[in-house]
């Protein structure tokens, strides 16, 4: 575990650790929060940290800091603790931001890495909710946190995981353990449904670029298919309405017609993050995963 300092303007630096991960990710010490891209196509993204992202710094200077997303907030004393020697909101504040700001699905990313390193209830963040009755975005805090679920590893993982909430299918589980042949080291699979024994995975372009983590890819993915299971494997370029096709075909158990988060959501296409998503790809290109 090897610790460096991403610099966030030109006096402030936050620690962050490197750690290797499926999605090679990288987080911060404060609350472990994942340093996701917004939007993780192949090739060059941009990554973007906003306060809400990293346990939010509280800033009482009227003067918004040069790279630095602000946002002019009440905050009440039991949402504020210290991190490194620093005042930040606790990770239930931190939650409550990011639920009601921003396009769904974007906020379900965000939430998914505090979930993951910070264990939050959503009932706390729903406590704050009470004490910020006349907030904007108020009334969807509790339907975006009863999406978020710590095993989401990645932001195309949670992605994967909404589509198929959308598609209509029970609620897959997520990080299944498979125990090993030496008794001892397990496969942890992205999402699907025991019961059925059947897996569905995000591949991420290293699973095709690094001959390393192709050859571990095949030795994993036929020892999955040993003990039974069928697994879907979801590459970036797939059509996202082939993906719940091709799980319906597979026997995942559904329970609702399609559609289930965009007509929860209606007004704007659920799964178009935001402008920045669109810029230089065609618009039917985002019809693709």
């Amino acid at each position: 575990m090897a610790f460096e300092h991403q610099p966030l303007r030109r006096d402030l630096t936050l620690p962050i650790e490197t750690e290797s991960t499926q999605g090679s990710t990288r987080s911060a010490p404060a609350w472990g929060l994942s340093r996701w891209p917004v939007d993780d196509r192949s090739g060059p993204s941009r990554n973007r940290w906003d306060a809400a992202t990293h346990g939010t710094g509280v800033h009482a200077n009227n003067k918004t800091p040069d790279g630095v997303i602000t946002y002019d907030d009440t905050l009440l004393d039991t949402e504020i603790t210290t991190a490194a020697g620093l005042p930040v909101t606790t990770p239930e504040r931190t939650a409550f931001d990011p639920a009601r700001r921003g396009p769904v699905l974007q906020s379900v990313q965000r939430l998914d890495a505090p979930a993951r390193a910070t264990g939050f209830a959503a009932e706390d963040a729903l406590v704050v909710a009470q004490g910020h009755p006349r907030v904007r975005g108020l009334r969807r805090v509790s339907d975006v946190l009863d999406l978020v679920d710590k095993g989401g590893q990645s932001p195309k993982e949670t992605r994967l995981r909404l589509v198929l909430i959308d598609g209509g299918f029970t609620r897959p589980t997520t990080q299944m353990p498979l125990l090993r042949d030496d008794r001892y080291s397990w496969y942890f699979l992205d999402l699907g449904w025991r019961d059925r024994l059947l897996a569905v995975e995000y591949d991420g372009e290293q699973h095709r670029t690094d001959p390393r983590q192709f050859r571990a890819d095949v030795s994993r993915s036929e020892f999955i298919q040993s003990k039974g299971w069928y697994r879907i494997s979801v590459l970036a370029g797939d059509r996202r309405p082939d993906i719940p096709r091709r799980v319906t075909q597979a026997g995942a158990p559904r329970v609702q017609q399609p559609g289930v988060l965009q007509r929860k959501w209606p007004g704007r296409p659920f799964f178009f993050v935001d402008a920045e998503r669109t810029q230089g790809f065609p618009r039917k290109s985002l019809r693709r995963f």
